[in-house]
């Protein structure tokens, strides 16, 4: 199978970036600044620019979790200035008037007579029984068994079914954000409607705001890989028969399969499919919205709807020296992400401008997401940077490109084109064997010459057959402008040379017939 990538291929050595097993994913990233915003979450520190770090990806503490759970049931206040007592004699004095407060209500023990062991881990069962007495839930009403409070939880929507490995911070925050929106056991009041209503959050949820946080945060490698990832996928191109034929990657710019590619990625196939990365499933490319092919670009239709996408940036913001992260599927591996700088932020090679990279990528690149540090796409990963020498193509291990993710402003999302109409137009339409003659006379022992120039916007070879072999004999001689089909007449009789141009595949995309007449 030939793995799409443009200019040169590229050596096997690759850098690779994997998301660690307990990465925090977009939805608890969301309910954590969600959260912030209405005074429910802190975060253990800030960054330069004054937004917290949530270290969403560490275990939460037994401490931790009760503090959250008080802010949750709205008593932050009544912890912080009553005087309640517990025999504790291991508490932190940061989160003392908060367990103290817990214990005096009920809603927490220790692990001894006078230990709390503020520094442990927590369950997730255990976090899911503090979550469900805040909602009005209680083991001696027999509303659920300790031991089950996670299938309650999970049962109720607020919860997954397991957590495998470390319960972290980022889990909590989650399990905390869909509880917001459930009824306080007996009542029509949602656990969000009474904290604001009792003045108990700093402010109402405001999504826009939330929403603008985070955009404009700067993300680390782990949130980038969590946030972006899903919405990048592996593509595989077929020819007209379905055999497989080169692949490459694609990313999604809207929920309802709208996604980008390189042109070369879809080049001369008659079909495709995605793999999603998120699950392995499996879609049809339903069509070509348009594409570009001396930009090297296309905007193309996913047959499906409720898909992960990105978010778009003006890709003449960039600035040299920038972190950048690149996802796609190189040498096949899909979900791969690599972290590097913009090297420089308009290099023309051939004409056309790029974004020059040091991310790494490779063949299978082609078509991916160049992502900036808060989790949008700036461009489309191409290929690298080759120079062709005396003694072959040199690359430079990081001299690789991207296409300005503003080209695509030039596609229209109009009527669907198949791709294999597409294949039709511009490799079949594009395809010529032009001869100086096509019918040839010659006497028996006699030669002729017939030129033959071959045109084709792909990589294309010339084959040839005889009719009748004891007719005529047919030599292909390549010359500087083309090549030459020198006949010479064996006996009497009339005889064809059939010329066939073949693309990569082998298949045919132009024809030409030579008639010969011996006598």
């Amino acid at each position: 199978m030939k793995k799409s990538k443009q200019l040169i291929s590229i050596a096997a050595a690759v850098m690779m970036f994997t998301a660690p097993v307990y990465a925090a994913d977009a939805g608890q990233i969301q309910a954590a600044y969600s959260l912030y915003s209405m005074g429910l979450f802190s975060g253990t520190g800030t960054n330069a620019d004054g937004t917290p770090i949530f270290e969403l990806d560490e275990s939460i503490t037994r401490a931790q979790a009760v503090i959250l759970i008080v802010m949750a049931l709205g008593k932050g206040a009544e912890a912080e200035s009553g005087n309640f007592s517990s025999p504790f004699t291991d508490l932190p004095q940061w989160a003392e008037k908060y367990i103290n407060y817990a214990y005096a209500n009920g809603y927490t023990g220790g692990i001894s007579s006078t230990e709390f062991a503020p520094n442990d881990s927590i369950s997730a069962n255990q976090f899911c029984a503090f979550i469900l007495r805040s909602l009005g839930y209680s083991e001696s009403d027999r509303d659920f068994e300790y031991k089950n409070a996670l299938k309650f939880s999970a049962e109720m929507g607020i919860a997954e079914s397991n957590y495998s490995g470390t319960f972290t911070r980022g889990d909590a925050a989650e399990i905390l954000y869909n509880a917001l929106s459930k009824n306080i056991k007996s009542t029509e009041v949602t656990l969000y409607q009474y904290l604001y209503e009792n003045g108990c959050i700093s402010s109402a949820y405001n999504k826009t705001e939330t929403a603008k946080i985070s955009e404009n945060r700067e993300m680390n490698a782990e949130e980038i890989y969590a946030k972006c990832s899903s919405a990048v996928f592996y593509i595989e191109v077929c020819d007209e028969s379905g055999k497989p034929m080169q692949l490459g990657s694609g990313f999604f710019i809207d929920s309802d399969g709208t996604a980008v590619t390189n042109y070369h990625v879809l080049d001369g196939g008659s079909s495709a499919k995605i793999t999603l990365s998120d699950g392995g499933q499996i879609y049809d490319v339903e069509g070509v919205y348009d594409y570009d092919k001396e930009r090297d670009i296309a905007l193309i239709k996913i047959k499906g709807s409720g898909f992960p996408y990105l978010e778009t940036a003006d890709s003449d913001d960039i600035k040299g020296g920038a972190t950048v992260y690149a996802i796609g599927s190189p040498l096949g591996l899909s979900n791969t992400i690599s972290q590097g700088i913009i090297s420089n932020t308009d290099r023309t090679i051939n004409g056309q401008n790029y974004i020059q990279i040091s991310a790494a990528i490779s063949n299978g690149s082609s078509g991916g997401a160049l992502i900036n540090t808060y989790g949008k796409v700036i461009g489309i990963t191409s290929g690298e940077a080759a120079q062709s020498t005396s003694s072959g193509t040199i690359t430079g291990q990081n001299l690789n490109l991207a296409i300005p993710i503003n080209c695509i402003k030039s596609l229209k999302k109009g009527t669907l084109t198949s791709m294999a109409d597409i294949y039709q137009k511009e490799i079949k339409g594009n395809a010529k064997i032009e001869l100086s003659s096509e019918n040839v006379s010659l006497s028996v022992g006699q030669t002729s010459k017939v030129s033959v120039k071959c045109s084709a916007d792909i990589k294309a070879y010339l084959t040839g057959s005889v009719s009748r072999l004891g007719v005529v004999n047919a030599k292909f001689v390549k010359t500087d402008d083309g090549s030459e089909i020198i006949l010479t007449g064996l006996s009497d009789g009339t005889a064809s040379i059939e010329l066939k141009m073949r693309d990569s595949s082998g298949r045919i995309i132009a024809e030409k017939t030579i008639n010969v007449t011996v006598k």
